[in-house]
């Protein structure tokens, strides 16, 4: 089945859009720049030829010479123009689509280069994992699950707009809760010991599910699918609070729909948890998730980069790139410091443990 994808040139290849531009290379030059910032690069390109013609263009470019038949002539060797990349090059430049080289069009043809240059990264790793699942000398703990450093090679330029798209834009902010909570933004429920974390991340699934005031004070903008993962106070104790929860909203527990729990606890630094979370959000069509505590989803050693901004900061990264990803408001149940600074000793964000948290 895997070399039967594998020889299927519609998902894997995108011969066409290659042609176009390597073509679209030649005929202006400072295209291999506008490429190279999409994130083109050789394994875009799913042939011997195209990978070798887009290397020469690469490397002409750098030193200043024309990417022509001229150039490719003197990479290639005269005997091998003759035998196949003088019919190459030519089929580039007389199939040449005029629009190609305008600049909406070139980034709409290097965009089409990227998925299939994925799906053949997806398909080696399937064929190595078969291999390996196949191997009874390799222990089941010796697995490498995870691709994810694989595809991010692939994963193009940084998505940037100009002012003008930027000032003429419409870029509205969408509510779960009115004033309260945003929609596809990481967030925190933040707060010392026994100050009803939980509890208050059980009201807040409640409220979206049933589309019912939250703390009977703040309206639900739309109904949404929650997911809770609370590794903390254990099921009993969840269950109980979350019956007390539904029946003062004026729902029975069991009839509440799309409102999901686990008493498991993802690894926020893990690519292949992440992964999971992906599917979990778009299996279940969340538009929040609330992981709690935050401090049992990170790795041990985070304890001792709890005062370093940079490597707390690498750990969250990834969460707030699955927001974004996914348009789910994802929030972390976590431990405030012993005294609140604030006034009256209202809690503030300063007060928020770790650093990168606050």
């Amino acid at each position: 089945m895997i070399e039967t994808f594998r020889q299927n040139g519609s998902i894997t290849a995108a011969l066409h859009e290659e042609e176009q531009v390597l073509g679209a290379c030649v005929v202006d030059k400072d295209l291999i720049d506008e490429a190279t910032a999409a994130g083109v690069k050789t394994g875009w390109f799913s042939t011997p030829y195209n990978q070798r013609l887009w290397f020469i263009a690469t490397r002409t470019h750098d030193r200043g010479e024309p990417f022509n038949d001229v150039t490719i002539r003197q990479d290639v060797g005269e005997a091998e123009w003759q035998e196949s990349y003088g019919c190459v090059f030519d089929r580039l430049i007389h199939e040449q689509l005029p629009s190609s080289t305008t600049p909406p069009a070139f980034q709409f043809l290097c965009d089409k280069l990227r998925e299939p240059a994925m799906r053949r990264v997806i398909i080696g790793a399937a064929e190595d994992l078969f291999h390996t699942a196949t191997d009874t000398s390799i222990g089941l703990a010796d697995f490498d699950l995870d691709y994810s450093h694989l595809l991010e090679e692939h994963r193009g330029g940084f998505n940037t707009m100009t002012a003008a798209e930027l000032a003429g834009g419409e870029f509205e902010t969408r509510w779960l809760i009115h004033d309260w909570l945003v929609a596809g933004q990481p967030g925190m429920i933040g707060g010392p010991q026994k100050s009803l974390k939980t509890g208050l991340s059980i009201e807040l699934a409640v409220s979206l599910c049933t589309r019912s005031h939250f703390l009977g004070r703040f309206p639900v903008a739309d109904r949404t699918n929650v997911l809770l993962m609370s590794g903390e106070s254990g099921l009993s104790t969840l269950q109980e609070t979350f019956k007390r929860i539904a029946w003062a909203h004026g729902s029975n527990p069991a009839s509440i729909e799309g409102l999901y729990f686990s008493p498991e606890l993802p690894d926020l630094t893990s690519a292949g948890d992440i992964a999971v979370l992906r599917q979990e959000i778009r299996k279940k069509q969340l538009g929040c998730m609330i992981v709690d505590p935050l401090y049992l989803s990170l790795p041990a050693e985070a304890g001792n980069d709890a005062s370093n901004l940079f490597k707390m900061g690498a750990y969250l990264k990834p969460l707030g790139k699955l927001c974004q990803e996914t348009n789910c408001t994802i929030l972390l149940a976590h431990h405030s410091n012993a005294r609140a600074s604030g006034h009256n000793g209202t809690p503030q964000l300063t007060d928020l443990a770790f650093s990168g948290i606050k």
